[in-house]
């Protein structure tokens, strides 16, 4: 069908009709790239003047959703969150976007989601290194020094590289593609830019209020796994290799749809748990405060009563917060605040 349609001249409004399903089913990519191209959507082909790009940001700020926006932020496909930190929680290929909106003018936004490689914050124009091997690396340099450089890649992880093995260095612009949000149908393009035009303002996407945790590691007890030590699951051991990572939401909800997305059939498992870590500078006694339900808790492998309110002793230093979560009530998330300590960002 994909290779049919541009034999067939399909009417962009029939194409339009067929994009949303079609992207829903997520089963076929290239029927969805012949209709986003047949629909006319396509805007990363196109050079967009300034004007036409002030007036996308007018749209999108007059009827795009910043809530849906966010989650068409958080979709796996598109990766935002893979490169990118809200608040800390987050990849570091690209630049922290926790302030983002209030910073930068809503046009700049739709330039940068169109043309990636057009204005690139200082620090992160990345570069080609082809290998006297004959391997070529591409990523942002994040360390150099006389005998080797470090590369962080697209995908976040770190590569040092030896100066003496370099045989060609090029600059390569931005690491994030261009068309990336040509598989976007009109409104969920305002969605998105109306999401990052809200960042760092006051209110409901304000990520830079601390005391909350945002970055999680799920686990799930199955049959293939049940005769790990449950002292390891409780006390968080990260050596464990079934740790799923989690990123809540700016308000600091970890959604139960990213629960579901990480475990789709959680409801039939023996056992889901939520860990996350935080420091204390002196250790203590802390106050947390929880929203979701929770069946049991542990801080640092030992037993702790979990409630709405509910204290607990911490150590100074790293400390590991793990959560037994009720499945039946998963899918309405859960948010953990506490005031006097600092929660990991990764």
């Amino acid at each position: 069908l994909a290779g049919d349609l541009p034999k067939a001249k399909l009417p962009a409004e029939v194409a339009r009709a067929g994009l949303r399903p079609a992207r829903e089913g997520g089963q076929n990519q290239p029927l969805v790239q012949a209709l986003i191209k047949a629909a006319g959507l396509t805007l990363s082909d196109a050079q967009l003047t300034p004007a036409e790009m002030q007036t996308l940001a007018r749209q999108a700020l007059a009827s795009g959703d910043a809530v849906r926006g966010e989650r068409i932020y958080r979709r796996t496909e598109l990766a935002c969150a893979a490169c990118h930190a809200i608040g800390g929680a987050g990849g570091k290929v690209g630049p922290d976007l926790t302030s983002i909106g209030a910073s930068s003018p809503t046009d700049y936004l739709v330039e940068s989601l169109l043309y990636p490689s057009a204005k690139i914050k200082e620090g992160y124009h990345s570069v080609i290194i082809t290998t006297k091997d004959q391997q070529e690396l591409s990523g942002v340099i994040t360390k150099e020094t006389d005998t080797e450089l470090t590369l962080r890649n697209a995908a976040n992880i770190e590569v040092p590289v030896a100066v003496k093995n370099i045989a060609k260095r090029s600059s390569a612009g931005s690491l994030m593609p261009a068309g990336l949000i040509d598989g976007l149908l009109p409104d969920e393009r305002f969605d998105l830019v109306k999401f990052l035009s809200q960042l760092g303002r006051p209110g409901d996407f304000d990520a830079a209020k601390g005391g909350v945790a945002r970055a999680w590691r799920l686990y799930i007890v199955t049959s293939k796994n049940q005769e790990v030590r449950m002292e390891r699951v409780v006390g968080g051991d990260p050596t464990l290799d079934d740790w799923v990572p989690a990123l809540t939401l700016v308000s600091g909800l970890l959604a139960g749809e990213t629960i579901t997305t990480a475990y789709p059939n959680f409801l039939n498992t023996r056992g889901l748990y939520a860990a996350t870590r935080f420091e204390s500078a002196t250790g203590g006694v802390i106050k947390f405060t929880l929203t979701g339900g929770v069946k049991d808790a542990w801080l640092n492998g030992v037993p702790i009563r979990p409630g709405t309110e509910f204290t607990a002793l911490a150590r100074a230093g790293a400390n590991t917060l793990v959560l037994q979560l009720n499945e039946t009530r998963a899918a309405a998330g859960i948010k953990l605040t506490a005031a006097d300590v600092s929660f990991r960002s990764n």
